[in-house]
């Protein structure tokens, strides 16, 4: 975890915004949770904390660390709540419109800096349990295999979404490749 990360936020409470809240404050994070209103953050609460009591009758967490993950969880239902966090996770409906509309709020109101690979690594591991960050992991692929196979994709299916973002062309043009070449979106001890 990155010693600089304390201050988290996610949009949406529903099951998966609950479980990151959850995995966030368990890990010690200082977390807000976002709803629609009043009433979807009081769901969004009452859903976490029966997951905790869940872990707790489970044995698989004790009941001092289930009540300070709860502490150190707020539930709102404005976005507004969300500006001084450090890292923002978007977690609504699966609707197209949603994400969009909530993500253009963010942008006006959160997105101030840039987030370090690390930081944007530790939020993956942190908020949505991957064992490792996708920055790492395109570093241990190799950012020229990640690129070619990005082209790949988009010449099959003519997706933008799929086309190779250009800081990574860039990256791959300056032969900062990630491990193999000592740097690519972290730097890595060639000898090792």
């Amino acid at each position: 975890m990155s010693a600089a990360l304390r201050r988290v936020g996610i949009v949406g409470g529903g099951l998966m915004g609950a479980g990151i809240a959850e995995v966030c404050a368990r890990a010690g994070l200082d977390t807000v949770v976002c709803e629609a209103d009043a009433t979807a953050a009081r769901a969004a609460r009452e859903r976490v904390a029966v997951s905790l009591e869940r872990a707790v009758q489970r044995g698989k967490l004790d009941r001092i660390s289930a009540e300070d993950a709860l502490t150190r969880l707020v539930f709102t239902g404005g976005l507004d709540d969300l500006a001084d966090r450090q890292l923002v996770i978007e977690a609504v409906t699966e609707n197209a419109d949603v994400k969009t509309e909530t993500l253009a709020a963010l942008d006006d109101m959160a997105e101030s800096g840039f987030a370090t690979a690390t930081d944007i690594d530790a939020g993956m591991e942190l908020g949505c349990a991957h064992p490792m960050g996708p920055l790492r992991l395109a570093d241990l692929i190799g950012l020229d295999t990640v690129a070619a196979i990005a082209g790949s994709l988009y010449d099959e299916f003519k997706e933008p979404l799929y086309a190779p973002p250009p800081l990574l062309m860039r990256m791959v043009q300056a032969v900062l490749l990630g491990r193999k070449t000592g740097r690519g979106f972290h730097t890595y001890d060639r000898d090792r």
